[in-house]
């Protein structure tokens, strides 16, 4: 099993962004020869004023035809990346135009509409947070803010990486880990799962720093374990050398030793090689259920730079995720727990909790593992 990113939920931007992405939606019978989109501080005003985020009017003009998508009913879907500069997204406001050549929206006199970020706005005056069809007959209903409804595909396409990952200092569990991976390649830039600092522990006479990270015990992936050091560069990558995670490795609610990790010597460090753990899903069979979730964990020793790993298996626990849109957000876990059926039985709530901190200037996503098949 592979574990899948879900859309959960938009939180209205109130910051400031670098870079927004709009579109517009001509569906005029005649459609507009040609696209600029004009955006402006609606806080700076008067004489000699200089609002415009854009270019000045018309605005940012499309000179790309890749920018100007065709749908099967006829609309045309035209993109933009505004480039925001000092301009707070809630004080932007857009105006649509055909390059000033007398057609506009919203119209002649009327302010802009306001600018979000993903935002798809129709040409007969509505607005929606999802991608038209193809096959719609017309925008949005009801208060003008819901529209046409398409899947947003987070199952096949890799939405981490939007934009560019960024890391800081500390240990990564990096894998193929999603729907959308290449079932033969461990990739490192969309490594979201950060290991967390836990009590010193002495083993072997040594004392080392340990880490922890905790996943779902029905994957299927390759994993590594990279370090990123405090300039956000991949240091080094550790792996058990060969080793199988499964059913029976580690048993039911127990745990591994404390083996050795070796580090990558390939050059570069990240090419592609068989240093890493390859885990299996837990549910093999009707008779024999043994999902719940993997404590991985980490030993570094800084003085001489050498690691040890140890993985538990905790069946009656279940890992799920929260994590935001920002480049540099990490997976926050949030855990579903047992409970009884009856004297001999159990089952799993279905109900994940956790205390998490939601930001308003995010994005989220839930990222979580499914069964197509229960085994129980």
């Amino acid at each position: 099993m592979m574990m899948v990113l879900c859309i959960l939920m938009s939180i209205p931007l109130k910051m400031m962004a670098d870079e927004v992405t709009i579109h517009f939606v001509d569906k005029e019978s005649t459609k507009w020869e040609s696209y600029a989109a004009y955006v402006y501080d609606k806080t700076i005003t008067g004489n000699g004023s200089q609002p415009w985020v854009t270019d000045q009017w018309p605005g940012q003009k499309v000179t790309n035809s890749a920018d100007i998508e065709t749908l099967s009913n006829g609309y045309k879907v035209v993109t933009w990346k505004i480039n925001l500069k000092s301009c707070a997204l809630s004080n932007a406001l857009v105006i649509f135009n055909n390059q000033d050549k007398e057609k506009q929206y919203p119209a002649s006199g009327q302010p802009g509409k306001e600018v979000k970020n993903g935002y798809y706005y129709y040409s007969d005056g509505t607005m929606s947070a999802t991608a038209p069809s193809g096959t719609e007959t017309g925008g949005s209903t009801g208060g003008g803010t819901t529209g046409p409804t398409e899947k947003w595909d987070t199952e096949n396409i890799n939405r981490l990486t939007e934009k560019p990952r960024v890391y800081t200092q500390g240990f990564y569990l990096a894998g193929n880990f999603f729907s959308f991976s290449d079932p033969k390649k461990v990739t490192y830039d969309d490594a979201v799962f950060k290991f967390q600092q836990q009590k010193n522990k002495t083993i072997d006479g040594t004392d080392y720093e340990i880490y922890k990270v905790e996943i779902p015990a029905s994957l299927t992936a390759h994993a590594q374990v990279m370090y990123v050091d405090e300039l956000g560069k991949i240091k080094s990558i550790f792996g058990p050398g060969t080793y199988y995670i499964g059913k029976t490795s580690p048993n039911t609610d127990m745990s591994t030793q404390w083996l050795s990790a070796r580090a990558n010597t390939c050059t570069p460090i990240t090419q592609e090689n068989s240093n890493y753990w390859t885990f299996e899903s837990r549910n093999v069979s009707a008779g024999d259920y043994s999902d719940g979730m993997y404590e991985l964990y980490i030993a570094f020793d800084k003085k001489f730079n050498t690691a040890k790993w140890m993985i538990k298996h905790i069946q009656k626990k279940r890992v799920a995720y929260f994590i935001s849109t920002d480049p540099s957000a990490t997976a926050l876990p949030v855990y579903d727990y047992t409970k009884k059926r009856n004297d001999t039985e159990w089952q799993y709530s279905d109900q994940f909790f956790a205390t998490v901190y939601f930001a308003s200037d995010r994005d989220y996503y839930v990222i979580s593992n499914y069964i197509n098949t229960m085994v129980r």
